[in-house]
């Protein structure tokens, strides 16, 4: 099971601006940067397997 962290979760992000962007080149890159950075974190799935704070 991959557990989430903050350096996962940014890797994530970086991951999925990169492939919206090739999905719809209209979109700016900070737009979406910020629309998933906000997003994100409320899935469920994001909810459950994220790590616990040290």
């Amino acid at each position: 099971m991959l557990v989430l962290n903050e350096d996962n979760f940014d890797e994530l992000v970086d991951v999925s601006v990169k492939n919206i962007l090739q999905l719809n080149p209209e979109y700016q890159e900070n737009q979406v940067r910020m629309m998933l950075k906000e997003n994100l974190p409320k899935l469920k799935y994001w909810q459950t397997h994220r790590a616990p704070a040290e």
